[in-house]
């Protein structure tokens, strides 16, 4: 009895000891939570390749060796793009930045210009939607005395390099071009018990729609 008990309790030592590595670093152990797909792009993987000629160099001749260079992990798009569908993408980011800037304004008469209105019973009401309709004033001048018009100034500047990082010329900040976009399954939401309620801005407890929204911060993708 005794042997018995004693072979049991060396073989459960020897199997937590195999469960967990000891001596070295092994990581953390457990599920990570995978980063989520923005919609439209694949992702690429780690991989390497050789740079660098593959011929045999002519004689006398001084050529560089080949070497192994090593490329992290990206997202790609699923489809390929023009240069001027990525100038208006481009745009698009720059104005709605720029929109943003001027309805944050402390003039709430001029600030209301640049929000969406929508009627709700037969009466307007802002919306939090952008007014891509409202013209943005890139080319307005600063204005010593008129508030209104220095605080235009100072919101469209925001958009531009300034103090040391200032060339020539006004140049759009590349730093602050962060986006956010949504999408939403269309289908699955019409589905019955999927609807989406207006009026609490929500859907139902027992509503089943997938939603993929992500934006860029300090370069890198935040999921929501």
């Amino acid at each position: 009895m005794k042997k018995l008990l004693f072979f049991i309790f060396t073989a459960a030592i020897v199997m937590s000891s195999c469960s967990k590595p000891k001596g070295f670093l092994v990581g953390v152990y457990g599920k990570s939570k995978p980063e989520t797909t923005p919609y439209g792009m694949v992702f690429i993987p780690r991989g390497s390749f050789n740079m660098g000629p593959n011929d045999q160099s002519a004689t006398w001749t001084m050529q560089q060796k080949q070497k192994t260079v090593s490329v992290d992990a990206f997202w790609m798009d699923e489809t390929e793009i023009t240069n001027g569908e990525y100038r208006q993408f481009v745009h698009w980011v720059r104005d709605s930045l720029t929109l943003e800037y001027l309805r944050q304004m402390d003039d709430e008469t001029e600030s209301a210009k640049y929000y969406k209105t929508t009627k709700v019973y037969g009466e307007e009401e802002l919306d939090t939607l952008l007014n891509w309709k409202t013209k943005i004033p890139w080319g307005i001048k600063w204005k010593e005395g008129d508030e209104l018009t220095e605080a235009k100034y100072n919101a469209i500047n925001q958009m531009f390099f300034s103090g040391l990082e200032k060339t020539k010329g006004k140049q759009i900040n590349s730093h602050i071009m962060n986006y956010s976009y949504q999408w939403i399954n269309y289908d699955q939401a019409a589905l019955p018990g999927n609807e989406f309620n207006p009026y609490t801005a929500s859907y139902g407890p027992n509503a089943k729609v997938r939603i993929d929204s992500a934006f860029m911060r300090n370069g890198a993708i935040v999921d929501t």
